[in-house]
């Protein structure tokens, strides 16, 4: 899978050494000028037949200003937080850890994913019951937290954040109040009360009937982002491993294969059959992925919650990096607590998995 974060270790350092500075673990680059100067803007100019042009690249000559974050460097340029990954493809990381940071970068600088997004393969809302379970944004952990705010400010980080009343900032559903005029007070066929879960289910009948036009979204591809982390993690085969004998998790992992591989885009379809991964438990994800990287699971789970519902149903205007937003934290969370252990990968040599015969190529997986 080759899906490069176009802008390698030694061009960072030809940056660096032209701001004149040393090469820190973590990066942010900005402009002050639109269209904002990316890792992907920067590749491209320096590439150019006439060379780099600091007149087009003002975030350069910028002035550098270095904070320091439980003993991690970074450089503050601004409003774009770039880890700083090599540049490879990411089946060619040395790390798990190399992994989520380049998946963090590419939520920053907004690239194109591989994975098409459910929705955006079907051109359409999703109906239910998929959208049912809305969850608040993630909360930081202690040392994820104090990185955060520095780089953005406490402020943004309470901005996004919810209380008991919202989702991603808007008004939680209320299925009980969530009905057309003309159904109110209709009389259910025993006589007897409506229970909390049939209202649930009315309520969820009529939204599905009342569907909203479908456009896209950057929360579509924050999905695809995800699809990407997902597929990479429970291909990562660490170093220092030993041969898999459970066959309950090879199964498992065979099986995801196969649907990623065999999915195709079809108008309008039905389902997507990759939507068995969002709806499983924590241990059959640790299924999929690796025993050695099983600890992975619970923040794929945690990314699952953030990108499974359909936030097309929700009342109130979100903000448009809302899930970027929910899944930075889910990252920066992980991330935090994977510094003294990256868990080491053999780069370039994935699990290995079945082979697929009769699948037809598509244009996006």
């Amino acid at each position: 899978m080759g899906f490069l974060l176009n802008i390698s270790e030694n061009r960072l350092r030809i940056l660096a050494a032209s701001a004149g500075t040393t090469l820190p673990k973590y990066w942010i680059l900005s402009s002050r000028t639109p269209p904002p100067i990316t890792k992907y803007a920067i590749e491209r100019l320096l590439q150019s037949d006439d060379g780099p042009d600091d007149t087009k690249i003002p975030s350069l000559t910028a002035p550098i200003v270095e904070l320091e974050v439980d003993s991690v460097m970074i450089e503050h340029r601004g409003a774009l937080f770039v880890i700083g990954s090599t540049g490879e493809g990411l089946l060619m990381a040395e790390s798990v850890l190399d992994i989520l940071k380049a998946i963090f970068d590419t939520l920053e600088i907004k690239g194109t994913p591989m994975f098409i997004a459910r929705s955006v393969a079907r051109r359409q809302v999703l109906g239910f019951p998929v959208t049912q379970a809305y969850r608040q944004m993630p909360l930081l952990g202690k040392r994820a937290r104090r990185l955060y705010e520095t780089v953005y400010g406490a402020e943004e980080y309470e901005h996004f954040c919810d209380d008991n009343q919202h989702i991603h900032g808007v008004p939680r559903p209320d299925p009980s109040h969530d009905v057309d005029e003309d159904d109110e007070g209709e009389e259910i066929e025993d006589g007897g009360d409506e229970s909390s879960i049939d209202k649930e289910d009315k309520a969820n009948r009529i939204r599905a009937a009342q569907q909203p036009m479908f456009r896209h979204k950057p929360e579509h591809d924050v999905e695809s982002i995800f699809w990407v982390l997902f597929f990479t993690l429970i291909q990562a085969n660490p170093s220092q491993t030993t041969k898999e004998v459970d066959n309950v998790s090879r199964s498992f992992y065979n099986q995801t294969l196969r649907y990623f591989r065999q999915h195709q885009i079809r108008d309008h379809a039905v389902c997507d059959g990759r939507e068995f991964v969002l709806l499983s438990s924590k241990d059959e994800i640790k299924s999929m992925l690796h025993p050695e990287l099983g600890s992975l699971a619970g923040m794929l789970i945690a990314m699952i919650c953030q990108i499974a519902p359909e936030y097309g149903h929700l009342s109130g205007v979100l903000d448009p990096l809302h899930l970027h937003e929910a899944m930075r934290r889910i990252l920066l969370n992980q991330i935090a607590k994977m510094e003294g252990n990256p868990i080491p990968l053999q780069p370039g040599n994935p699990r290995p998995g079945p082979q697929v015969h009769d699948a037809q190529p598509s244009s996006s997986v």
